[in-house]
């Protein structure tokens, strides 16, 4: 019935639109009609807007197709690399680097997260972004267009459908809403993710494979150290409010080779005491602690 009624509305407001129109036209002038301009070679910084106007249909490379133009405000996904020809930059050689990969080692950096140490064992930025390829469309590639473009867009690992809030160029080094969005969280220091504009008792900063024989104490400094940077708290303890620790990962044991996993978080010492956002690049911010 609601759906009928949401026709009957939506068919009366086009009668009306033709009622009104027909009062100040009199007569159709014959045209021709223009074929919409073929959409150009994205640049960096373009988004998918959101909702995305159209479907995302595969573009002659494989790859989806989505709208990318300029923007202001909430977007899907941001352009971050542009590959002019994707065939050639795809093409593989013994010291390659593939595109994707290239987009991968440009996404810290565009989000400004501050440098970290190189290396397998290193701690890796614990975010809800993930970067894959678009290509152009069946229109773009007939006009001539063989790009390929680096796509960074935010995931949630709640379900729902999260978006960058504005520019994603730097999000990470700008405290508040934005970062929030896209920092990982949990509701208890061995609960499950939520998101960290929702009340929560721990935060992941980072994670990062621990070969057999790590020292704890090589863990818990190297945790410590990535706290103080990516949080630039003169006291990361914030007077005895938060507490560093390193949460080792069980191994699969489906997988012979498998390396075991550790986890950098920031937890509430109170378990009564919640965290309502992200504690990155907080500097001297009180922390967000109810």
């Amino acid at each position: 019935m609601a759906r009928r009624l949401w026709g009957a509305v939506l068919l009366c407001a086009v009668l009306l639109a033709v009622a009104v129109i027909s009062g100040v036209v009199n007569h159709v002038r014959p045209g021709t009609a223009t074929a919409e301009p073929v959409r150009p070679v994205p640049q960096v910084g373009d988004c998918q807007p959101v909702p995305d106007p159209q479907a995302v249909p595969p573009s002659g490379f494989g790859l989806p197709s989505p709208v990318l133009a300029p923007c202001d405000g909430p977007r899907a996904a941001e352009v971050i690399l542009v590959f002019p020809d994707y065939a050639a930059a795809d093409v593989v050689t013994a010291d390659a680097v593939s595109p994707l990969d290239r987009c991968a080692e440009l996404m810290d950096p565009y989000l400004g997260l501050p440098s970290t140490p190189v290396g397998p064992t290193a701690w890796v930025p614990a975010q809800w972004v993930v970067v894959d390829l678009a290509g152009p469309d069946a229109r773009q590639r007939a006009a001539g267009q063989v790009w390929a473009a680096c796509l960074i867009h935010p995931v949630s690992p709640t379900g729902d459908a999260p978006v960058f809030l504005g520019s994603a160029r730097g999000v990470m080094s700008r405290p508040g809403p934005e970062s929030a969005v896209l920092s990982a969280c949990l509701d208890e220091p061995d609960g499950g993710p939520v998101s960290c504009l929702e009340p929560h008792r721990s935060e992941t900063l980072g994670y990062r494979s621990v070969p057999r024989g790590t020292p704890e104490e090589e863990l818990q400094a190297s945790c410590a150290e990535l706290v103080a940077r990516s949080t630039a708290m003169p006291d990361p303890t914030a007077g005895g409010a938060l507490t560093t620790t390193v949460t080792r990962v069980p191994v699969d044991t489906n997988y012979s080779d498998a390396v075991p996993t550790a986890l950098c978080n920031v937890d509430t010492t109170d378990p009564a005491r919640s965290l309502t956002s992200t504690l990155r690049n907080l500097g001297t911010t009180p922390p967000p602690l109810t």
